[in-house]
């Protein structure tokens, strides 16, 4: 994923934002780097709805810039459930287990939106991208300063994918 001049004229933003083959498989993490991304490179326009438009260019269609919204892009990168990977495979993975294919595979009820809300924030600011990154880390660093990037339904939502992998729940304390 890059970003790169527009390949038609009058596109209504300064930048397009390049998806390669090579950035498969898709999951809520690339997703939520593309919007970065787009937003820092203004890669984005507004629509006369005044919603925010990003505009995308895929590789195997260079000439083709598309413009989406931000519920589109997100669906129209979404890999469907048929090429997700497992659950019994990503816990064969075990601490090497990606947080990305974790959010895709791993589904308790309510608690799954926040933490694909939560989690590319966490993965960023606190450059963690495997499982085994995530249990060594305690609640309060999760949580981030101010409760800033997680609040206690992603932290539950830990807790149970650890569970689920045969690991202890989150540490609340350096000693515990």
């Amino acid at each position: 994923m890059f970003a790169d001049h527009p390949p038609v004229p009058n596109c209504p933003a300064r930048q397009v934002i390049v998806i390669e083959e090579k950035d498969k498989p898709y999951t809520v993490l690339f997703v939520d780097q593309v919007i970065e991304k787009a937003r820092m490179f203004d890669a984005t326009s507004r629509d006369a709805d005044n919603d925010e438009i990003f505009w995308i260019v895929f590789a195997n269609e260079p000439r083709r810039p598309w413009d989406m919204t931000e519920s589109a892009l997100r669906s129209s990168l979404r890999r469907p459930k048929s090429e997700r990977t497992p659950k019994k495979q990503l816990i064969a993975m075990g601490d090497n287990a990606p947080i990305g294919e974790i959010l895709e595979t791993f589904d308790y009820g309510g608690l799954i939106s926040f933490a694909q809300r939560d989690m590319p924030r966490v993965c960023r600011e606190l450059e963690v991208s495997t499982l085994g990154d995530i249990a060594k880390l305690k609640r309060s660093e999760i949580r981030g300063p101010q409760c800033r990037y997680a609040g206690n339904k992603t932290l539950s939502y830990l807790d149970a994918v650890l569970r689920e992998f045969g690991r202890p729940e989150l540490r609340t304390f350096e000693n515990a």
